[in-house]
């Protein structure tokens, strides 16, 4: 994780960036917000904020975090990557995943290993900011072309995720084709949550032969800025 958040890309009525230290707090408190105002309606959580923020903590210099903000640099919607680095991810302790079995049992030897997660987005705060609703996509597109790319710079590398339902459907209607790998959880931080895995080689390679236009989008060569979607 950097030390200072930096912006990466903007556009008229948002801007992408790669969040430091300096406001991981903030990220915290937003993803917080996003899920116990969803969840706690849908599935009566009743929050986990300290959970939340220790987990946050834990991984903290193994994370890459990025954000779209506002024009006021609030945060609108967030994505984090963790590369695994010697301890246990996330979800090997929440839920008990081999992650290196699950890759002997694809017959993929790892290069990097990642998990995805704190994949949150406030319709509110992006609505109150101006943002159009048919632009509410693109912010998470945005998020999504950056994480990917992140995860996607050597072969062999795997992305691993503990989801909610509802963003697993997302994800995959984006060509994203996670693979449960466990059962689902029912109220893994206030919602039901499915333990997943997708091969970063194999996604590629779906993606060139069957959505080129996303492929392009997801999987830039190295060096290459962050594309500029309209």
């Amino acid at each position: 994780m950097i030390f200072k958040s930096k912006p990466i890309t903007s556009y008229d009525d948002f801007s992408v960036w790669e969040i430091g230290v300096d406001r991981v707090p903030d990220v915290t408190q937003f993803v917080f917000e996003v899920y116990f105002n969803r969840f706690s309606k849908e599935y009566h959580w009743e929050g986990e904020y300290e959970k939340l923020e220790s987990d946050d903590n834990a991984v903290l210099w193994d994370s890459t975090i990025y954000a779209a903000l506002d024009k006021e640099e609030s945060i609108l919607a967030t994505i984090r990557t963790i590369e695994r680095r010697g301890h246990p991810l996330p979800i090997e302790r929440d839920f008990k995943v081999d992650v290196f079995q699950v890759c002997d049992d694809i017959n993929l030897v790892p290069n990097r290993i990642f998990e995805g997660g704190r994949f949150a987005k406030s319709t509110e705060k992006a609505k109150k900011s101006g943002i159009l609703r048919s632009r509410g996509i693109a912010l998470m597109e945005e998020l999504l072309a950056c994480t990917v790319y992140t995860c996607s710079q050597e072969k062999n590398n795997i992305w691993f995720s503990t989801i909610d339902t509802h963003v697993l459907y997302l994800l995959r209607s984006r060509g994203l084709r996670f693979s449960p790998i466990g059962k689902t959880d029912m109220n893994y931080l206030g919602s039901p949550t499915v333990p997943v895995c997708l091969p970063i080689d194999e996604c590629r390679n779906y993606m060139r032969e069957f959505n080129y236009i996303r492929y392009l989008r997801y999987f830039r060569p190295v060096g290459e800025t962050v594309s500029h979607a309209k």
